[in-house]
């Protein structure tokens, strides 16, 4: 008989039990007597296949009724009743029926009805007592269906007619989790029932039947003595060949002529290779101003199953275009332990001319982080993502470039500083490029400014660049410095200076020192704040300059040697 297979469903593995109510009775001969098949606390069903046996000479059944049954009651379910077998004569009779065996098989159109445990009716039985005497009323082949491919666990209590001896077997726990080569464990326990006493023969097998399936064993039988119940422990060994899945073991108690049943399900899990993690927190990272960088996004990765060694980190940036932002990281190299995080400082960082907003629907760029390993034998690559949006920074620079940068010989004197700027503020400001010569001893030393220029502004606020200038200025050492400032092997240190202000100081003093003495940009003047973002903080009195100038300066460095 095949029945639907319905996802979906999740077993909660309550301490279910199947059992026949009342649990035991007495009549005179010839009465009519009935017992129910009940469940208690069990876990979501949707039918059941039952068979229930007594002494036919003792009481005989006559028929099954599952009027009144929990599907139907309790969740309004259509019931469809597929075998009603009484003394193998009936409907759907099979090969286990036979004279005192009723057999019910019910299922129902649609999912598991219910999504936590539940207690009630399943069917009724109708007896005739024919004789005199004891008989179990004794559950066996007892199936509950939850859709899935395995029967819902539960443990079995019978009944009895004339109260004889019995006992009941139970399995805690009931289910257990483990991976591929290790061994689950459940506490078997036989509790005696109307003064049973005697050594319980335990047995177990394992559905599905697989080879290299797991192997149940059990350290001791069970003795049981009345008030006293008898215990065991079963063993559910596996090996990393067996099969991943779930597994329900049968656990079954015999004694003489008498078994009980209970099960045990076991979900073995895919043995998993040693591996690690990479992930970027925050994923979503402050707004980025082109030509600065982001700060302080994470790098976290994380050793998985026992994972140890390098990994490399490495960055893809998309969309793929020139000048697009990119991640350094403190380290691109990371030596994990087996259960370690490492956490590595990662910075987003941005050019003068990376395209704003990004050109991609979304007009952000995504910053993949890339973790690579070979310790394992084979190549792990695992990813995290960063999500940047890069807007126009109020100014702008590239590079300050020096003509020279090695060596510059006695004969020349020459050095051209440039640099390309660009104003994206919503007003025209000033540029002046400064340059600062400085012999190593500090003897020979001087300053020099290129004429400012008028920087045409953009539109910050609406993602407007500004037109880009070029700045430059030619530094002659031999007339500016002097000769005797260039002796062959003196090395020189040049800071080049960009600096953006309103007006142009109109008289050396103040202008030329600030009140610590250093000398200043030669720009004077305040510079009204800008709307919008402004990534160098230009305002009245910024960096020091004092009330007198609003300038704002950046500077790179480079050095020189004097050859013959």
């Amino acid at each position: 008989m095949l029945l639907a297979f319905v996802p979906g469903i999740t077993l909660v593995h309550a301490v279910g039990q199947l059992y026949i109510s009342p649990s035991t009775q007495t009549s005179t001969k010839g009465s009519i007597i009935q017992y129910q098949v009940k469940v208690a606390n069990i876990d979501p069903f949707n039918g059941w296949d039952i068979y229930v046996k007594t002494d036919p000479t003792v009481i005989n059944p006559t028929s099954i009724s599952i009027t009144g049954n929990l599907l139907a009651v309790n969740f309004s379910s259509t019931v469809k009743e597929l075998i009603n077998c009484v003394n193998n004569s009936g409907t759907g009779c099979t090969s286990n029926d036979g004279p005192g065996i009723a057999h019910s098989l019910v299922t129902i159109q649609g999912p598991v009805p219910m999504t936590k445990p539940t207690s009630g009716l399943l069917f009724t039985i109708t007896y005739t007592v024919t004789g005199s005497g004891s008989s179990t009323v004794h559950l066996f082949n007892d199936l509950l269906f939850n859709g899935s491919p395995f029967p819902v666990p539960h443990t079995t209590v019978d009944g009895s007619y004339g109260a004889p001896a019995d006992f009941t077997i139970s399995a805690s726990p009931l289910s257990q989790s483990i991976t591929q080569g290790q061994t689950a464990t459940s506490t078997i326990t036989v509790t005696s029932a109307n003064g049973f006493s005697g050594m319980v023969i335990l047995s177990a097998s394992a559905t599905p039947s697989l080879t290299n399936g797991p192997a149940a064993t059990f350290d001791h039988d069970a003795t049981v003595t009345t008030g006293t119940p008898g215990t065991a422990t079963l063993s559910v060994a596996t090996t990393t060949d067996t099969p991943f899945g779930s597994y329900t073991i049968t656990i079954t108690g015999t004694f003489g002529s008498t078994s009980h049943s209970a099960t045990f399900l076991l979900d073995l899990a895919a043995l998993t290779a040693p591996d690690f993690t990479v992930f970027v927190t925050p994923t979503f990272l402050p707004t980025v101003l082109a030509s600065y960088p982001s700060c302080c996004a994470t790098v976290n990765v994380t050793s998985l199953n026992g994972f140890s060694g390098m990994v490399s980190l490495t960055q893809n940036t998309s969309p793929v275009v020139n000048n697009a932002p990119f991640a350094s990281f403190s380290t691109s190299t990371v030596n994990l332990s087996a259960g370690q995080t490492v956490l590595v400082a990662a910075t987003i960082n941005s050019f003068a001319l990376t395209p704003t907003p990004a050109p991609s629907p979304k007009q952000v760029y995504t910053v993949e982080i890339v973790g690579t390993s070979t310790s394992t034998g084979t190549t792990l690559t695992h990813a995290g993502l960063a999500i940047v949006n890069v807007q126009p920074a109020v100014f702008q620079r590239g590079k300050i470039d020096f003509l020279r940068d090695v060596s510059l010989t006695t004969d020349s004197g020459m050095q051209t500083i440039s640099v390309k700027v660009q104003n994206n503020a919503t007003s025209d400001v000033l540029g002046q490029l400064i340059v600062r010569v400085r012999s190593t001893d500090g003897t020979c030393k001087g300053t020099f400014f290129s004429t400012p220029i008028t920087l045409p502004h953009g539109n910050v606020l609406a993602n407007q660049p500004g037109v880009q200038e070029i700045m430059s200025i030619t530094v002659n050492l031999n007339t500016q410095l002097g000769p005797a400032c260039l002796p062959s092997g003196e090395t020189f240190t040049l800071r080049a200076f960009v600096t953006f202000s309103g007006s142009v100081c109109s008289s050396a003093p103040p202008c030329s020192l600030s009140s610590t003495g250093v000398l200043l940009n030669g720009l004077g003047g305040t510079l009204a704040p800008i709307v919008g973002a402004n990534p160098l903080k230009v305002a009245v009195g910024a960096f020091g300059f004092g009330a007198r100038s609003g300038g704002f300066s950046k500077q790179d460095r480079g050095t020189f040697d004097v050859s013959p």
